[in-house]
């Protein structure tokens, strides 16, 4: 494994925000959700698209806080700009989001 300076790390921009709203992605070539999170009131509501379809249920997912990488550039992924990124862990199963364990303001940053 290769390791960077603090100041590399520090450079990647990932904040907690909430998830307001899911669709299905159908125009994505591997199933996916059209995302949208509030990132509190600097960053406002940001999209992603994101391979979370074989863990979680539309449903499930309002309202959970995940952590996101906000300094990205935008991805157009089919007829969707996906602006920030959704960490998880991938397992077996698929993609577990990267979640707080316990509430904390939309927008704040990881450090």
């Amino acid at each position: 494994m290769q390791t960077i300076d603090f100041k590399d790390f520090a450079r990647i921009d990932l904040r907690v925000g909430t998830i307001k709203e899911v669709q299905r992605f159908d125009n994505a070539r591997k199933p996916s959700y059209k995302i949208w999170v509030n990132l509190g009131e600097e960053m406002g509501l940001k999209k992603s698209s994101a391979q979370l379809t074989s863990v979680y249920n539309p449903e499930e997912l309002i309202g959970q806080q995940v952590v996101c990488v906000c300094n990205l550039k935008p991805r157009q992924i089919a007829d969707f700009m996906s602006e920030i990124l959704i960490t998880g862990f991938d397992t077996k199963e698929g993609v577990v989001i990267t979640t707080v364990e316990r509430p904390v303001p939309d927008g704040s940053r990881l450090y």
